[in-house]
């Protein structure tokens, strides 16, 4: 009884270090110390920004060019002047996408949509109350 107490003791610490640790797209864009008092202070708020840096979005392809043009462009913005670059998503960004790097508008319960520039491709920003319940979905399982 002893012994699985305390496997189930090292999972749920080994678990909660893992959902603590701020992912390579986290560590881009927030300085250490902030991390660090993240990690401190709201770990739940590291865990949530993981998941959102992979999930708050949604590429659509194929999208006619009559329709592209009803969509903005998304600019990256500087993290440190707090302001908005002349860099727009661009579909070599894909691969790669940091989406945190980026000036996007979350609304609660409609998706947003921007253009991805050199493409016919589109990035739709979920609605906050469909990724927090995907967030959750995750995190119970």
């Amino acid at each position: 009884m002893k012994k699985i107490i305390l496997l189930i003791s090292c999972v749920s610490i080994a678990y909660m270090g893992w959902a603590q640790t701020p992912n390579e797209k986290l560590t881009e864009i927030y300085p250490e110390q902030e991390l660090s008092l993240l990690k401190e202070k709201s770990p739940s708020k590291i865990e949530y920004l993981n998941f959102i840096s992979e999930n708050i979005y949604k590429i659509m392809d194929n999208v006619p060019e009559d329709k592209l043009t009803n969509y903005p462009y998304l600019y990256e913005k500087d993290r440190q002047t707090k302001s908005i670059t002349d860099n727009a998503l661009d579909i070599s960004d894909l691969a790669n996408l940091n989406i945190l790097k980026f000036d996007y508008i979350q609304k609660k319960s409609l998706p947003t949509t921007y253009r991805i520039q050199n493409s016919n491709k589109l990035i739709v920003i979920l609605p906050r109350e469909e990724v927090i319940k995907k967030f959750n979905q995750a995190h119970n399982q």
